[in-house]
């Protein structure tokens, strides 16, 4: 009842009247997508790298129906290249794209704005590496530079970036929100299911067809950990964050064919602490 009265307070529920409670139908938690893939990261190094996938990328993303794409350049690199790469999706069905940088390439902050000026696609652009830890600055067209005081595969679960919403949630119940439908193509052309998996399934610069990208997608060896989510993975379904968590950590498999996440968390669901908080304490501390 105290949660009842807290939640009406502060406009989170409405009390119904009993005879309207048969007018709402219940809610199907049920997630599906057009896409066949429906996000892909893409590492650019240089300007060698870029022409060896720049003429396959846009026609095997379109062959997908992917919409949201990642950029990521390894290195410091020039600003021409960058505004190159993003040109490559003028006339594409990408209408999403994060551009994640090094930190010397956010020294010119007006050049950065001057490029999301430029790319109607681009969401937002992402710094990473920087030496002041993490801040966020007002963009052009209000899309963000956010400054991320951690390295590129410093990555993993963390509060500030849960953002509760329905779709995810739906995905959560059968799906691994991080792994499933998605694509990585590192610097050398190389076909993986993201920047942590060391499976390789072929190369984008020997494609000869678009459509063998599409027997490396649906093969069951690429699929195998789409359908492995948070509550198929030990301490993972016992978390109260597991439907908005987006771990890019792989789970692994035992002999039994129970499933496990290899590194240990930085949240502990048994005490509700994160590592960086007063009286945490590690999984085995806590006779797990």
């Amino acid at each position: 009842l105290e949660y009842i009265e807290y939640a009406k307070k502060h406009e989170f529920a409405v009390e119904v009247p009993s005879e309207l409670v048969e007018c709402f139908t219940e809610i199907e938690f049920v997630w599906n997508d057009p896409s066949i893939i429906t996000n892909c990261i893409i590492d650019i190094v240089d300007r060698e790298c870029f022409n060896r996938v720049a003429s396959k990328i846009v026609p095997v993303l379109t062959n997908l129906l992917c919409h949201f794409v990642q950029l990521r350049f390894i290195r410091p690199c020039s600003y021409e290249l960058i505004e190159l790469s993003l040109s490559l999706f003028d006339n594409s069905l990408i209408d999403h794209i994060q551009l994640v940088l090094p930190f010397g390439m956010g020294k010119d902050l007006d050049r950065l704005k001057t490029i999301s000026y430029k790319c109607a696609r681009l969401n937002s652009i992402r710094i990473y590496g920087t030496e002041n830890g993490d801040c966020k600055l007002s963009g052009a067209m209000s899309r963000p530079i956010i400054f991320v005081g951690k390295e590129l595969s410093d990555y993993g679960p963390n509060y500030n970036r849960m953002v509760v919403n329905m779709k995810m949630y739906c995905e959560s119940q059968e799906y691994n929100t991080y792994i499933n439908r998605k694509l990585y193509i590192n610097a050398i052309g190389e076909i993986r299911n993201s920047p942590e998996s060391h499976g390789v399934f072929g190369n984008i610069c020997d494609i000869g067809d678009i459509s063998e990208v599409n027997d490396i997608v649906y093969s069951e060896a690429f699929t195998q950990l789409w359908s492995i989510g948070k509550s198929d993975i030990d301490v993972c379904r016992d978390c109260e964050f597991r439907h908005m968590c987006v771990d890019n950590i792989s789970p692994l498999s035992r002999e039994d064919g129970t499933w496990f996440r290899p590194i240990e968390c930085k949240y502990n669901p048994y005490i509700c602490k994160w590592n960086d908080e007063e009286g945490y304490r590690t999984l085995a501390e806590c006779g797990v």
